[in-house]
């Protein structure tokens, strides 16, 4: 079984009842965290998931929603005395950046009783071990921005991470869940493109500020063919696949 736990649901401004972007996948005992937006080491907590038993984590862009979470998210590692190596994929372009934030943070290698392993993403970047398979492509949101196709043995699942154009995931389909973001694409245009997709749940989140507390307006917009599979994402939202 593969578990997905929506930690936070807000798109770029967090809001009284959603904090920012991250989502953690748990296949078995095995923890795969998708962006690290604030408060993301408190969600964990709330959310009954031990950062320690995260195997990576994947940063889809370089958006301070998405990645500002991460120096608290190691800081509690750090200090409960973490021992596994922690892989951490990020845009090339943040990989400096982050490696002398952390360092200024006295968060560097020297401070960790763990192995901080950070990598590229790129284009064709792929990541295998025995329970997952993380693939990247890329996204027009940014110049250097991702999405992440998820596959386990029996399931597949898409998760958009930021997009500029609903293109960006055109050619993925089939699939048992798409986590879409539903900030910068109007939502008639959404509702169209997934319409036309043999998807069997469909979870919307990165949740614009203007939509909050507005979950059935935006149920209402989507076609009667959409209901019974679309799902609006909370801080907090579980699905078991």
């Amino acid at each position: 079984m593969i578990r997905i736990r929506i930690l936070g649901s807000a798109a770029g401004i967090p809001t009284r009842k959603r904090f920012n972007t991250s989502i953690a996948v748990s296949v078995e005992k095995r923890v795969y965290l998708f962006d690290a937006g604030g408060p993301v080491s408190s969600l964990l907590i709330r959310n009954g998931i031990d950062w320690n038993k995260i195997k990576a984590v994947f940063i889809s862009h370089l958006h301070s929603d998405h990645i500002s979470g991460i120096p608290q998210l190691i800081q509690s590692m750090q200090l409960t005395k973490r021992k596994k190596e922690l892989p951490l994929f990020l845009p090339q372009g943040g990989i400096k950046v982050i490696k002398e934030y952390l360092k200024l943070l006295r968060l560097d290698q020297h401070f960790l009783p763990f192995k901080l392993k950070v990598s590229p993403l790129q284009e064709k970047f792929s990541y295998r071990d025995k329970k997952i398979k993380v693939s990247a492509f890329p996204t027009t949101h940014l110049l250097e921005s991702y999405g992440f196709f998820i596959q386990t043995k029996k399931k597949k699942v898409l998760y958009s991470a930021d997009i500029g154009v609903l293109g960006d995931i055109e050619r993925f389909d089939n699939l048992d869940l798409l986590i879409l973001e539903f900030a910068h694409i109007k939502p008639e245009e959404t509702f169209s493109f997934l319409s036309s997709k043999k998807i069997k749940k469909i979870v919307l989140t990165h949740i614009h500020p203007d939509l909050d507390d507005k979950e059935k307006e935006i149920l209402a917009l989507s076609p009667p063919s959409l209901k019974k599979k679309l799902i609006i994402a909370s801080d907090g939202l579980q699905l078991n696949l």
